[in-house]
């Protein structure tokens, strides 16, 4: 599988040049069974194929302080938990906990096409966290969200003890709030609005998976629209490595061991597949 590995690496950092400012840390070296590289290889195609095709894309987290050191990790607020492998986010001394708290808020990727926005985030949707203000272990692989953070938000105060936001989901859905910046198994609200149960609605969720059954596919599935559906229907599509075919949810099938230009090729092709299918494009 080392040559799959170094296949998606190319492949992911000659999609966008971006790709390229990026410290990935360990992630090329974990076992291609954990799904980080693949993951990362789908997540650059949607921006790749979302410029093929005339949109504009930004990556948010790189004009940032401290951005290319936390990219890769998840879009979750920061809480104290027992270690787990491959995320001591609230471990890692090299960043003050404010800018954890603070960069967790920031998409990964905004897509535009000039009248609209759309937010990418990577396990993990730290908004519809807040607003539901459940703390759940579900963290879709790729999760797309209307809207985009009101600019110079999310911010930190001066003492670092609280972080602020506001994003704009729609005209008329405004999200803002408060955080404490505090290590906590609780989550550290202070204020948001709207301060009832908000449900968020989300634009589409994309799973993916190196090797899964069918069965498997559709229990994840069955759980995130529980978990992030409402009136509006949530569209979710399923990429793996492996055949599979849910009555339910599109699927797409990636050869990981095919050539490597035409494994590019099919990751491409589901990219802007993808797009298509959240209506993006």
């Amino acid at each position: 599988m080392r040559k799959v590995l170094l296949s998606l690496e190319e492949i992911c950092k000659g999609l966008c040049p971006e790709a390229g400012e990026i410290s990935w840390g360990d992630i090329w070296q974990r076992p291609l069974e954990s799904g980080d590289s693949f993951e990362w290889t789908l997540f650059f195609s949607l921006a790749s194929e979302a410029r093929r095709l005339g949109l504009e894309v930004s990556f948010p987290l790189l004009q940032c302080e401290s951005g290319k050191d936390l990219f890769c990790s998840w879009n979750k607020i920061p809480m104290h938990y027992v270690s787990k492998v491959g995320h001591s986010f609230s471990r890692d001394t090299r960043h003050i906990l404010a800018t954890k708290f603070c960069l967790a808020l920031v998409p990964k990727m905004i897509i535009s096409d000039g009248e609209h926005k759309y937010s990418i985030f990577r396990e993990g949707c730290p908004y519809h966290t807040i607003m539901s203000e459940e703390d759940y272990n579900e963290r879709p692989d790729i999760l797309i969200l209307d809207g985009n953070p009101i600019e110079d938000y999310p911010k930190v105060t001066e003492d670092d003890q609280y972080v602020h936001f506001k994003y704009q989901v729609t005209p008329s859905l405004l999200l803002s709030g408060c955080l404490r910046v505090i290590n906590s198994s609780l989550l550290p609200i202070e204020e948001k609005s709207p301060d009832e149960d908000c449900k968020i609605p989300i634009r589409g969720i994309v799973e993916c998976s190196t090797n899964k059954s069918e069965e498997v596919a559709a229990e994840q599935l069955k759980r995130y629209e529980g978990l992030f559906g409402n009136e509006h229907k949530l569209e979710m599509v399923l990429v793996t490595g492996n055949q599979c075919s849910l009555a339910k949810w599109p699927c797409f099938f990636i050869d990981l061991k095919a050539e490597k230009e035409h494994l590019r090729e099919r990751i491409q092709e589901v990219g802007a597949s993808i797009l298509k299918s959240f209506s993006l494009v």
